[in-house]
């Protein structure tokens, strides 16, 4: 049965809509790396700079209460996330 609904309706990365599971490989590659700034004495910590399809993830679990981006985020920042 899963291989007809994914034929019928194939799993597409929720970054760019390629046919691809949850991130294909380009947008997987732009999560995963540490990015420390410090703004006014607050360090700050991102998992990854801004590009299009990191954008596209963010509104679509804001927006659009999408559960496979809010995957994308929940892992990415459980990924960064360090016990003192």
């Amino acid at each position: 049965m899963g291989e007809i609904l994914e034929l019928l309706f194939p799993s597409r990365c929720v970054g760019c809509a390629r046919k691809s599971g949850l991130l294909c490989r380009e947008c997987a590659q732009l999560w995963g790396r540490t990015i420390r700034n410090r703004i006014d004495g607050i360090e700050l910590l991102s998992s990854a700079y801004y590009a299009e399809s990191i954008a596209h993830i963010v509104l679509k679990s804001k927006e659009d209460n999408d559960s496979r981006s809010r995957t994308v985020l929940a892992n990415a920042i459980a990924d960064h996330i360090h016990e003192p």
